[in-house]
């Protein structure tokens, strides 16, 4: 797979700054496009963004280098931030349900894509990773963890559970499994899927197949 650069965020929209990186967040953006994300990270002052950005299509899109940083985690959490790279994939997430039609968080834009079911957390409708984007996703952990020799080992268990200890896990770890109040990523993301295709391609580095 290729990686885009043609959307790259001013320096002083992230902070250049190299750090070892001991983990991957994944993140949804809750929005639309890669280039809406990206132009409201461009437009705000806070130094707030992630490396990547996934869109629907399954377009990567690099918006800074991954050895540098920025905020993606939260108040407070700097050194997490410093150590983790983050990916964001182009997601409404949860979606609001009225008359009988589903509606993006605003209530007011109805949504008319491919959906899930399932009750997590305040939801019970969100909108579906498309099989482009978690392929990306996949390709994208992968590399970032042989690049950084960052641990390919992901949440065992509850792949989705609130749990602050994981702040100090070392691998691929989810938004909402640092913060309760967050759904990224939601169950839609294949973590069977994933877990798979490292597991794979690291016996083959490894050449154990």
């Amino acid at each position: 797979m290729d990686i885009n650069r043609t959307l790259r965020l001013t320096d002083d929209r992230y902070v250049k700054e190299e750090h070892p990186k001991k983990q991957i967040y994944l993140h949804h953006t809750v929005g639309g496009s890669a280039k809406s994300s990206f132009d409201w990270w461009q437009s705000q002052p806070s130094r707030i963004a992630t490396a990547y950005l996934i869109d629907r299509d399954g377009i990567i899109y690099e918006v800074f280098d991954p050895k540098y940083w920025a905020w993606h985690l939260g108040v407070n959490n700097r050194k997490y931030d410093q150590q983790s790279i983050g990916i964001e994939l182009c997601n409404f997430g949860g979606l609001v349900k009225k008359d009988d039609k589903l509606y993006i968080l605003d209530g007011v834009q109805e949504f008319k894509g491919k959906h899930i079911t399932k009750s997590w957390r305040t939801y019970e409708h969100w909108e579906a990773y498309t099989d482009k984007q978690q392929e990306a996703t996949r390709w994208l952990v992968n590399s970032l963890c042989d690049q950084f020799n960052i641990p390919k080992k992901i949440v065992e268990g509850d792949h989705l559970r609130f749990d602050l200890s994981l702040l100090d896990f070392e691998g691929i770890v989810s938004h909402c499994n640092v913060r309760n109040d967050k759904t990224d990523v939601h169950p839609g993301f294949d973590f069977f899927e994933l877990k798979k295709y490292i597991e794979i391609r690291t016996f083959h580095r490894m050449g154990t197949v």
